[in-house]
């Protein structure tokens, strides 16, 4: 959406206001420099999020890396189930940015022993839950 919002709508809105003369002169080449660089620093924000997301299963548990701020570490024991889910809108408190709305639900205990849940989004949504299931019977 905001790439959406910065890629189309700013570029119409910006030639609307040349069009009709709310931009003239110096004003239309600084509003046109300003747009394009937050288009291209929007989109390298959202690629750069892309390329550093991943999903790992190790020996500690489930490792969820979102972002570049964010890497957190599910132990197996702790998961209390998985499921395909459809995410629309992630939650405001969470620590993931999935990158589809079609994913996997993930409930977990946290440390202070209240449940909670976060969303990833794996390529093969149904071969990671095989492998996860596997991780977290063998942990049992």
């Amino acid at each position: 959406m905001v790439l959406f919002l910065t890629g189309v709508v700013m570029p119409l809105v910006f030639v609307l206001g040349i069009i009709m003369e709310w931009f003239v002169g110096t004003d239309a080449i600084v509003i046109g420099i300003t747009a394009g660089f937050m288009f291209v620093l929007i989109a390298a924000i959202f690629t750069l999020s892309y390329i550093a997301t991943y999903y790992e299963l190790n020996e500690q548990g489930l490792i969820s890396r979102n972002t570049f701020f964010v890497k957190k570490t599910v132990p197996y024991d702790k998961i209390v189930s998985i499921k395909e889910s459809v995410n629309i809108i992630n939650r405001p408190k969470t620590w993931t940015a999935p990158l589809s709305v079609r994913g996997i639900r993930v409930d977990y205990i946290t440390e202070d022993g209240r449940q909670s849940w976060f969303f990833i989004a794996p390529q093969n949504r149904q071969e990671f839950i095989k492998l996860l299931q596997n991780r977290i019977s063998e942990k049992i």
